[in-house]
C-alpha cells in the first residue's frame, strides 16, 4: 500500500478519506473508522415458503341478452329420397260367376240340328235370342242359317259335312236395375250418395273453396260448408311476441330471459312462464 498523507497537526477527532477507507484521529493515531471495500458476495440464501392463495373474487353479473339475429335464408331443397321398395302383393279376389257359356260339337255326314251333350259332356241351355251359333269359325245369323227357339237345341241348320263344327255361346241374363245411370249425373261436380238401404240421391256441385262434410240432417247425409277462417289477435304493439293460450283464450305473450345461476339451467317455463 502507499505512503498515506495525513494531514499535520488534526484535531481530535478529525478524518481523513482515502479511496474506500476513513480514518479518525484520537488524539494520538490515525484509527481506522470504516473500510467501504466490497467483499465477495455471499451464498444466496434458502427460497422462502410460497405463501397461501387468496379467495376468489365473486362472479359478475351476467350480461343481458343480445337482440335475435335476423331470420337466415331458406335452403336449397335436397335431393329426391331413393324410391321404396313395393309393397306386398295383395291377396287375390274371388272368382267371378260364368255369364257366357260354351258348347262344342263335331257334326256327322248331313246332320242338321244339335242337342245334348257336347264334346265335353256338357248339356246344351242357352236363353232364346241370347245365343251366337259358329260355324267353323264363322257366324251364322239367327233365323236365317239356323233356329233358337227351344233354349235346348238349334235346328234348321243346312246340312254339315262330317267333321264341321259347330260352337254355340250362351249368354246369362244380368240385371242392369242396380247400375249407374248417368241421368243422374245432370251437372258437372254432382256427387251421388246414398239416401237409404239401396237407394240413391244427388247432390249439386258446392261453392268454391267448399268443403264436402258428413250431415245427418240432409237427404243425402252430406252437404258443403265453408272453411272456417282463423283470425289472429290484434297485431299492433305486439311485435316480437309470441302466440299462446290458456286453454280457452289464445293472446300474445312475451319471452323473458331469465338471469342464470352458476351451474344451473335454464328452464322452459322460466322463458315462456
Amino acid at each position: 500500500m502507499p505512503a498515506i498523507d495525513f494531514p499535520n497537526s488534526p484535531s481530535v477527532n478529525d478524518t481523513h478519506t482515502v479511496g474506500e477507507r476513513i480514518w479518525r484521529w484520537n488524539g494520538s493515531v490515525w484509527a481506522v473508522v470504516r473500510s467501504t471495500v466490497t467483499g465477495p458476495q455471499g451464498t444466496t440464501g434458502t427460497q422462502g415458503t410460497t405463501g397461501t392463495t387468496g379467495t376468489q373474487g365473486t362472479t359478475g353479473t351476467t350480461g343481458s341478452q343480445g337482440t335475435t339475429g335476423s331470420q337466415g335464408a331458406t335452403g336449397t331443397q335436397g335431393n329426391t329420397g331413393p324410391q321404396g321398395t313395393t309393397g306386398a302383393q295383395g291377396t287375390t279376389g274371388a272368382t267371378g260367376t260364368t255369364t257366357v257359356g260354351q258348347f262344342t260339337y263335331t257334326a256327322t255326314a248331313a246332320q242338321t240340328s244339335v242337342s245334348g251333350l257336347d264334346n265335353s259332356s256338357n248339356t246344351l241351355t242357352y236363353t232364346v235370342g241370347q245365343e251366337q251359333v259358329y260355324l267353323n269359325g264363322n257366324l251364322l245369323v239367327r233365323g236365317s242359317d239356323y233356329t233358337a227357339s227351344t233354349g235346348t237345341s238349334i235346328t234348321g241348320l243346312s246340312a254339315l259335312a262330317a267333321d264341321d263344327v259347330i260352337s254355340i255361346y250362351a249368354f246369362g241374363s244380368f240385371d242392369v236395375a242396380n247400375a249407374v245411370v248417368l241421368s243422374n249425373y245432370s251437372a258437372k261436380g254432382t256427387v251421388v250418395a246414398g239416401t237409404g238401404a239401396s237407394t240413391v240421391g244427388t247432390l249439386a256441385v258446392g261453392t268454391n273453396g267448399y268443403y264436402l262434410k258428413a250431415d245427418s240432417a240432409a237427404a243425402t247425409g252430406l252437404a258443403w260448408s265453408a272453411v272456417s277462417q282463423y283470425t289472429l289477435p290484434s297485431q299492433t304493439g305486439n311485435a316480437g311476441e309470441f302466440l299462446t293460450t290458456d286453454g280457452t283464450t289464445e293472446s300474445w305473450g312475451t319471452v323473458t330471459i331469465p338471469t342464470a345461476d352458476d351451474d344451473q339451467p335454464i328452464l322452459a317455463s322460466q322463458i315462456f312462464g
